[in-house]
């Protein structure tokens, strides 16, 4: 069986270079990652990298990089502070700025 995979799924190079990328339902897709996780295939075909016989890698790097960003995030949010400054802390923090 053959996954195609159409979701945004960032793959190491973009997590490696930019840290960040949009995601608009953080807990639908952490409950994406699950599903990914045990879905059962001989070939994933991410839609932004080469396939590959196993995701989990994959799977586990997004998940831990969403999480270090929203923990960033919520550190960073600990007093009252500007949207500006929150942005500026977090892109200060991946070496962004």
């Amino acid at each position: 069986m053959f996954c195609f995979l159409q979701i945004h799924f960032s793959v190491r190079k973009t997590i490696g270079k930019y840290h960040l990328f949009f995601i608009y339902d953080v807990k639908e897709f952490f409950e994406t990652l699950d599903k990914l996780e045990n879905m059962q295939g001989r070939v994933f075909i991410p839609s932004h990298c080469e396939a590959c016989e196993t995701i989990d890698s994959l799977v586990k790097m997004n998940r831990a990089k969403v999480t270090e960003v929203a923990e960033t995030n919520f550190e960073i949010c600990e007093k009252p502070v500007a949207f500006e400054d929150i942005l500026k802390q977090l892109l200060t923090s991946i070496h962004l700025l």
